[in-house]
């Protein structure tokens, strides 16, 4: 077999060998570790503008679906009052398909 001193060298450099692929390991694992992190920062980033523009997206629909409704109530307003120019028999202004020709 080997002797007490050749076999302390072997496994001092086994030991030696085993701990330096742990540290690369490690150093593997470290810098994975860092790499997920820097992913998860950047969809968080992602994330957060996407959540903005959204909000912002939804400002604009309500401003839109009020705009809408108030231009609705308008012109209903006018096809009421319409109607009722329209039927208002001796009316200074009565509108009618005939009132609207020009003479000619």
């Amino acid at each position: 077999m080997y002797k007490k001193r050749k076999l302390a060298i072997l496994i001092a450099l086994l030991t030696g060998t085993a701990a330096a692929h742990g540290q690369t390991d490690l150093n593997s694992i470290e810098a994975r570790l860092a790499a997920l992190e820097k992913r998860l920062q950047d969809a968080e980033t992602r994330a957060s503008t996407a959540e903005s523009r959204a909000a912002s997206a939804e400002q604009k629909v309500q401003q839109l679906t009020q705009q809408q409704q108030q231009t609705q109530a308008t012109t209903q307003q006018v096809a009421r009052r319409t109607t009722q120019l329209e039927e208002k028999p001796n009316g200074p202004a009565v509108l009618s398909s005939t009132a609207m020709r020009v003479p000619g």
